[in-house]
């Protein structure tokens, strides 16, 4: 999908980050037609920014550009990447952001900094322009060379033991929904499920906000496939005081 560049970042858009990111992409590829799956990442969060990637790249067309920033290690001896995956090609730092898609065939390529490189800033001096490269047809061997070992954050996996699942919080949204890493398929033939996090019990699986009253908790499969914890026209995640990573067990009934 030749021109085309997603963009994933945390820089939010107050600053102007994100504007002179596209300004350079543009210089290079006139022709490059920009997706902004978010910039609202929480600040630094490798978790939460492997979350909306994966559950968002199915959605475009193969040979799409991501190109993904989220990068507290800046200016350290941390590799900047090119990816190959799936069809797929992912531009960003080799900080463990790109986990998800190390299954399968893949190929990493640390793409060379430029001496003039700012210590701040590479997603205006080195991942961009190897984002618009590729999108206006280079390859990545083109752009860097291959390298076997790319870091990688497992996000623990869900565990089943005795009618509970053990899990953790990978996600809160802007409406405060609280998205834990337990795919709802596990609930399924389930009559109905409970889930304890910090030190609360929730009880209600439902299939839609409007089953509940306003203001009320209730625990819902959502569109990205893992179980939510929410109040139908409030806050969850502030109300229960949850940060990414907590723990949270599934109690099947």
């Amino acid at each position: 999908m030749k021109h085309t560049v997603a963009i994933l970042t945390d820089f939010g858009l107050r600053d102007h980050y994100v504007g002179v990111m596209k300004g350079v992409m543009l210089k290079i590829d006139p022709e490059i037609r920009f997706v902004d799956i978010s910039h609202e990442v929480p600040s630094h969060s490798i978790v939460a920014a492997q979350f909306l990637l994966s559950v968002s790249y199915r959605w475009f067309p193969e040979g799409t550009v991501f190109l993904a920033v989220v990068d507290p290690g800046v200016g350290s001896e941390r590799r900047a990447m090119i990816l190959k995956s799936g069809g797929y090609l992912f531009v960003g730092p080799d900080n463990g952001l790109f986990t998800p898609f190390y299954d399968g065939d893949w190929k990493a390529y640390e793409i060379p900094i430029p001496k003039d490189a700012s210590n701040t800033f590479h997603g205006r001096d080195v991942f961009a322009p190897a984002a618009a490269r590729l999108a206006k047809g280079e390859k990545p061997e083109e752009i860097g060379t291959l390298f076997s070992d790319p870091v990688k954050v497992e996000i623990p996996s869900p565990v089943r033991i005795d009618g509970k699942i053990s899990g953790k919080v990978i996600y809160v949204d802007k409406f405060g929904n609280v998205v834990t890493n337990v795919p709802s398929d596990w609930v399924k033939g389930s009559r109905d499920a409970a889930i304890l996090i910090k030190g609360r019990e929730i009880s209600g699986l439902r299939r839609a906000y409007a089953e509940v009253d306003v203001g009320e908790f209730l625990i819902i499969p959502g569109s990205s496939g893992y179980l939510e914890v929410s109040i139908r026209e409030g806050n969850a995640a502030l109300a229960l005081g949850v940060n990414i990573m907590d723990d949270v067990t599934v109690i099947l009934r």
